[in-house]
């Protein structure tokens, strides 16, 4: 089988890349290297610089569309770029999808379900009304992790990474109570696989294991050797809950679990 990738390039799309590889497909990676990077491409992924709001015919088996800025550091950074992907781009592959009689899969966020109105959120929300307009995949993640996450990536995880590296404070908004899923990145891959392998259509939600804020930073710290404090600011101020992926979702549909841990994915991360 051939697959399309788009943004294929980025964190989670360079690690479905090689696992399609691995699975024995062909893969051909769209992205405009906007936040991508041409040098996690695996080898043996055909690679095209490609902007998805504009038409693209590709013939393939399957697409997957994972085309968006996913960091509050990269969407804030480039709005415009994230609703046009979100949007006009998942418009336009779904419009391909249809001209083949291919399946597409959407790489939607649990953060649809938030009340946050952020450029993300919105985005994705306008991509699953399409996505359903045509009978499409939704996959609707929690929060991935793993190798080859950017240094600078503004995700929790890797900000605490950075922080315990500097020697400076691990630092929490609010009372560290918040709770949230991690999901390790080759779980995710292989929930994303087996949903485009299957018959399914429609959102199915994955999600990894589900901890606080201030639990997830103690996870953290336990790779490093040295001590290091972790530092409370605007604890003030009321968290607004997020809201979790349901994990029987996945589990009744496509019998899919994450299986590795957190303490086990950070040990494999750092």
């Amino acid at each position: 089988m051939k697959y399309l990738v788009a943004g294929g390039a980025g964190f989670l799309g360079s690690h479905l890349c090689r696992a399609l590889l691995d699975d024995g497909h062909e893969v051909v990676c769209l992205d405009s290297l906007l936040i991508g990077d041409l040098h996690s491409l695996p080898v043996g992924c055909d690679f095209i610089t490609w902007d998805i709001t504009q038409e693209v015919l590709v013939e393939c088996d399957g697409i997957f569309h994972l085309a968006s800025p996913t960091a509050p550091g990269d969407f804030n950074k480039f709005p415009k770029e994230t609703i046009e992907a979100n949007s006009e781009g998942t418009y336009k592959l779904l419009r391909l999808s249809k001209s083949l009689g291919v399946p597409l899969l959407f790489a939607s966020s649990i953060r649809v379900k938030d009340t946050d109105d952020s450029v993300y959120a919105v985005s994705k929300r306008l991509g699953e009304i399409l996505c359903n307009s045509f009978n499409a995949k939704i996959a609707r993640m929690g929060n991935v992790y793993g190798p080859g996450m950017r240094y600078d990536d503004s995700r929790v995880i890797p900000t605490f990474i950075r922080q315990m590296k500097r020697k400076s404070p691990i630092v929490i908004f609010g009372d560290g109570e918040q709770e949230d899923s991690f999901c390790y990145v080759d779980d995710m891959v292989r929930g994303l696989c087996d949903f485009m392998y299957s018959s399914h259509v429609g959102v199915i939600e994955f999600g990894g294991p589900v901890v606080t804020i201030k639990q997830l930073a103690e996870e953290v710290a336990k790779n490093f050797s040295f001590a290091n404090s972790i530092e409370y600011k605007n604890t003030e101020l009321k968290y607004v809950g997020r809201e979790l992926p349901v994990l029987l979702d996945a589990a009744t549909k496509l019998d899919w679990i994450f299986s590795i841990y957190l303490g086990e994915g950070l040990k494999r991360m750092i």
